[in-house]
C-alpha cells in the first residue's frame, strides 16, 4: 500500500499548481451595478458586456501575439483571480474640473506565462489591458482586439484617405451598417448605436511606446477587430508641402518594447444620450498619472488668439495685415484688452524646415518683448518633423528668447 501513497505523491509533484481554465467564467459589475462584464476563459479569452441585461458586446476575444513565443491568451492556464473596488478622488493639473471621482471594480486574472489582464468596470463604461512582467524584450507581432455585436448594428465612423495609416484624423464622420462598411481601416474614436438603443464609443488610453489602433469589419462580419501599422524602419518627407513623414519600409511585427509592462487600455463608453459621451472623464481615469517629482508650476492654460483663424484679414487699421510685426502687435493689443493669455504665430515666421532660420518679415524678438510687456505669452506654430531634427537646439533658442510654447503640427501617424 505504501508503494501506491509514493506513486500518488511522485505524480502530484510534477501536476503544475495552476488552475486549468478551461470552461471557467467570472463576472465584474460598475459601482451602479447597471453594467455586467463577464468573461470566458476556454480555449481563449472572451469578454461580453451587459447594460441593465442587455447583452451590448458579445463573446469577443482577446489576445496578445508574441514573436517566437506564446499568444497571451490562447489556451490560458489561470493562477489566480481577484475583484477589488476603487473608489477615490483625482485632481487633475488643470482642466474642467478641480477634482474628479475615480470609482471603479477591478477583474484581475493572473495566468501562467507571466502576463495579467485587467478589466476595469465604471458607472460609464469599461476597459481592459494586457501586462506582461519578462525579463527579455518582447516583440509584439500583434494584439487581438474584437467588438462583436448582437444584429447588424449602425457606426459613426471616419475613414482616412486610401485607408491609410498616415492621416491628419481630420475626416468627416459617416452613418452606415457595420455589414455596409467599405473596405479599409476605420480610425479612433468610433461610436456604435447598438440593437437596444445603447451608444458604445471605442477609443483607447494610456498609448505609450506602442501604435494606436484602427478598426475595420471583423472576419466574421458580425462586428469590429483591430487593424494595427506595422513599426516603421525608414521614412522621409512628403504628403501635404513635404510636412509629413511617409513610411517607405516597416517591420513584420508592430511594436519591440519591454517586457515588464502595461499595455494600452481599449476603452468603451457607455450611454444612453449623446451628453453622456462628453460628460465623462474615462480616458482621463485610465491615462498613467504625471510622474513623481515633475515640475508643472510653469505650464500656464489658457486662450490664445489666433492669426490663422481669423486668416490675418484685420479691417480698419492703418497698417497693411499680413505677416508683418505690425500685425502682431496688433493681435497682442487685442489680446491684451480682452484677458486673452496667448497669440500664436502660425506659418511664416520662419522658414518651415528650418526652424533656426527666422522669417526676414518679422522681427521676432520685438514682438517678443512687446507681448512680455502686455502680460501677453507668444505660441509658435511648426511642423514636428523639422523641431524634431533640431530639438534641442530649437527648445533653448525659443526659451532664451522668452517664447511661451509650441504648436506641433503635422504628426500624422501614431505607429
Amino acid at each position: 500500500m505504501k508503494y501506491s501513497i509514493y506513486i500518488f505523491l511522485i505524480f502530484l509533484s510534477f501536476y503544475p499548481m495552476s488552475v486549468n481554465a478551461k470552461n471557467k467564467s467570472y463576472s465584474v459589475t460598475s459601482p451602479d451595478g447597471q453594467l455586467t462584464l463577464k468573461v470566458e476563459l476556454s480555449n481563449e479569452i472572451a469578454y461580453s458586456l451587459l447594460y441593465k441585461g442587455n447583452e451590448l458586446i458579445t463573446n469577443s476575444p482577446i489576445s496578445l501575439k508574441i514573436k517566437n513565443g506564446p499568444v497571451l491568451g490562447h489556451n490560458p492556464r489561470l493562477r489566480k483571480h481577484k475583484i477589488t473596488k476603487t473608489d477615490r478622488t483625482l485632481k487633475p493639473l488643470f482642466g474642467k474640473r478641480t477634482t474628479i471621482v475615480d470609482k471603479f471594480n477591478e477583474l484581475r486574472l493572473d495566468f501562467k506565462g507571466k502576463y495579467t489582464v485587467f478589466f476595469r468596470m465604471y458607472n460609464e463604461g469599461m476597459a481592459w489591458r494586457f501586462e506582461t512582467n519578462q525579463k527579455k524584450e518582447l516583440i509584439i507581432e500583434n494584439e487581438e482586439i474584437s467588438f462583436n455585436f448582437q444584429g447588424d448594428p449602425s457606426i459613426w465612423a471616419a475613414y482616412p484617405p486610401k485607408s491609410s495609416f498616415e492621416h491628419s484624423y481630420e475626416n468627416n464622420y459617416t452613418t452606415t451598417h457595420i455589414s455596409n462598411m467599405p473596405k479599409g481601416i476605420v480610425q479612433l474614436p468610433l461610436l456604435v448605436n447598438t440593437a437596444v438603443g445603447i451608444k458604445l464609443l471605442i477609443t483607447e488610453a494610456a498609448l505609450e511606446d506602442y501604435p494606436g489602433f484602427h478598426l475595420i469589419k471583423s472576419k466574421n462580419g458580425q462586428g469590429l477587430q483591430e487593424s494595427f501599422p506595422k513599426l516603421p524602419l525608414e521614412w522621409k518627407p512628403g504628403g501635404h508641402m513635404n510636412f509629413e513623414l511617409i513610411v517607405r519600409q516597416r517591420a513584420g511585427y508592430i511594436a519591440k518594447t519591454v517586457g515588464k509592462r502595461a499595455f494600452p487600455w481599449r476603452v468603451v463608453k457607455v450611454a444612453e444620450n449623446d451628453v453622456q459621451l462628453l460628460d465623462t472623464d474615462l480616458v482621463y481615469k485610465l491615462s498613467d498619472p504625471e510622474a513623481p517629482g515633475v515640475d508643472f508650476s510653469w505650464v500656464k492654460p489658457g486662450k490664445v488668439a489666433w492669426d490663422w483663424w481669423n486668416a490675418l484679414n484685420l479691417t480698419g487699421v492703418d497698417f497693411e495685415s499680413g505677416i508683418n510685426t505690425e500685425t502682431y502687435k496688433y493681435f497682442i493689443d487685442f489680446a491684451s484688452a480682452n484677458g486673452i493669455e496667448y497669440i500664436n504665430l502660425d506659418e511664416g515666421w520662419s522658414n518651415q524646415y528650418d526652424l533656426m532660420e527666422l522669417s526676414s518679415n518679422i522681427n521676432l524678438q520685438e514682438i517678443v518683448s512687446y507681448a512680455k510687456q502686455k502680460h501677453v505669452g507668444i505660441f509658435l506654430w511648426c511642423v514636428f518633423w523639422p523641431l524634431d531634427e533640431k530639438l534641442e537646439e530649437a527648445m533653448s533658442k525659443f526659451e532664451s528668447m522668452g517664447i511661451a510654447g509650441l504648436k506641433v503640427d503635422f504628426m500624422d501617424r501614431d505607429d
